[in-house]
């Protein structure tokens, strides 16, 4: 999902000032602050002796507070929010949003300055979530409850949840939030911005009268529970998923898993398009086809069929399936409408290594963060949670007034149907090596895997792989990438052997050892 699990990753235009940068790290603190943050305890064991103690307590307590228009300022029983830097010059920091992103962001900024005040806005009325989960809990391995998880309020960090922010004024440096039934005014000298970004519903005929009765997305925990539930209460039989990425797949994959009989339909020609050459698509497509779900690549969706307000087919590929149910999994737009026209935006917010924008103070990681690749040196949107928490990281340290940098996005991603996965990491390039391997030993109950390396010259910069731990291949082959790894590399990277868990010759080895060939007989 979406800074969980999307997958595949959106080429933008590039930015003068935003230069490929091939390493990253944390670096000595800006301020005083920060070092104290690095010297001291840690993030979790509050603000140092001497430190201002918050002035506001939000979480567990309802908001009663007002704007007042007549230039009084916000009020709230604990504190005002919006006067100046308590603490004796302590940074403000809002962060926007308690995504992957702005968890980390919020973590990390408390980590690199103790001191600093800290606000967390969230529409949720719970703190965090696992998006990746929710296919889990469709099909039943997990509850939906198991998935929410609580954010540490500690020392000068204040969480608002069931907020909704109204605007963000970049010039004044204040933003407005509602609890919808009153508003209070914040405040900031520096902002990350991460509010994520929502599921986007191609406009077809009768998409729009459908949406939240037969006809789903899945994006926040509530949306698998409604889809659960309507399920149980129409007694429906049969799903039609539109769009056949890594969350279309999943879902596919529960609710066959459920007993529905489950069209997976992709107006593309394979699944997992964006991530997945056709070959190796082939072989997610061949395990899907053989649990019963029947799939249909190269099909848009052309109508969502009603009949008296409730879903009774879709036409795709001039085709009319007979469905009760329709999940929406059409990939997501960033939510970039608050600082539109403050900030550069090329369908996401463009950053630069620090995940700062174009205002000064003011960074964006996440979803809506528009960051330079690795390797190809492009403006790519990679909505992952795993690139989300990296990009929180440094967003947070350097909102602290730290100095760190993001060295760029590769697209690592996993995605699981039952214990077959797809994987990958990196970029394509027309030199690759391809190899059917085994996890384990055939004799030990080992499963094929099938692993593609990308090469530019002799050095690694991508691959994919499918099939029974696909995702750890992956994982090798993402680390020997950050460290400009060759084909010998992939050869002689040594690992742990035991007939039960893992083969001699991995997947990953057995590549290296054709691309070494190769190359001796150059």
């Amino acid at each position: 999902m979406a800074e969980g699990h999307q997958g595949g990753v959106q080429d933008h235009r590039g930015r003068q000032g935003h230069r490929p940068h091939a390493g990253g790290g944390l670096r000595r603190a800006r301020h005083q602050g920060a070092q104290q943050g690095r010297e001291g305890k840690g993030s979790d064991e509050g603000p140092q002796e001497g430190a201002h103690p918050p002035p506001l307590r939000v979480l567990g307590d309802p908001l009663h507070s007002s704007v007042d228009h007549n230039g009084g300022g916000a009020r709230h029983g604990h504190g005002d929010l919006r006067r100046g830097r308590q603490g004796g010059g302590c940074v403000r920091i809002l962060v926007l949003g308690l995504g992957t992103a702005g968890l980390y962001a919020a973590k990390w900024a408390r980590n690199a300055d103790p001191r600093a005040e800290i606000v967390v806005v969230e529409r949720r009325t719970y703190p965090t979530f696992s998006p990746c989960g929710i296919p889990l809990a469709i099909e039943g391995l997990v509850s939906f409850e198991s998935l929410k998880h609580p954010f540490p309020v500690r020392g000068n960090t204040r969480l608002l949840l069931g907020h909704e922010v109204v605007s963000v004024d970049l010039d004044s440096m204040r933003a407005r939030v509602t609890d919808g039934s009153s508003e209070l005014e914040l405040s900031f000298d520096r902002l990350v911005f991460a509010p994520g970004a929502e599921p986007f519903v191609p406009p077809v005929p009768g998409a729009g009268e459908a949406l939240g009765k037969d006809l789903f997305t899945i994006r926040v925990v509530e949306d698998g529970e409604r889809l659960v539930r309507r399920i149980e209460e129409k007694g429906a039989t049969r799903a039609t998923v539109v769009g056949a990425g890594p969350i279309g797949c999943e879902i596919s994959y529960a609710l066959a898993r459920r007993g529905l009989k489950v069209h997976l339909v992709e107006m593309l020609d394979r699944v997992f398009p964006r991530s997945l050459d056709p070959d190796m698509a082939s072989h997610v497509e061949a395990y899907l086809r053989a649990r019963g779900i029947e799939v249909r690549t190269g099909c848009p969706l052309e109508e969502v069929v009603l009949d008296d307000g409730s879903v009774v087919a879709v036409r795709a590929c001039g085709e009319r399936i007979p469905t009760d149910i329709v999940v929406m999994a059409t990939g997501v737009r960033a939510c970039t409408g608050l600082l539109e026209g403050q900030v550069d935006v090329d369908k996401g917010i463009l950053v630069d290594e620090r995940m700062e924008t174009s205002r000064e103070g003011v960074f964006a990681a996440g979803d809506v963060a528009v960051v330079r690749h690795r390797i190809s040196g492009e403006m790519v949107m990679v909505q992952l949670a795993s690139a989300a928490m990296r990009q929180g990281v440094v967003a947070g340290i350097n909102a602290a007034g730290g100095d760190a940098t993001y060295s760029g996005a590769l697209g690592t991603f996993s995605s699981a149907m039952g214990a077959f996965e797809a994987a990958a990491t990196g970029i394509r390039t027309g030199k690759s090596v391809k190899i059917a391997g085994f996890y384990k030993p055939e004799w030990a109950g080992g499963e094929r895997v099938w692993l593609k390396l990308f090469l530019e010259g002799d050095r690694i910069v991508g691959a994919q792989a499918v099939g029974p731990r696909a995702s750890a291949e992956i994982d090798v082959v993402a680390a020997l990438i950050h460290r400009g790894a060759t084909v010998d590399d992939a050869l002689m990277f040594e690992r742990s052997y035991c007939p039960g868990v893992s083969e001699l010759n991995m997947p990953l080895s057995a590549a290296g050892e054709i691309a070494l060939r190769r190359k001796l007989r150059r």
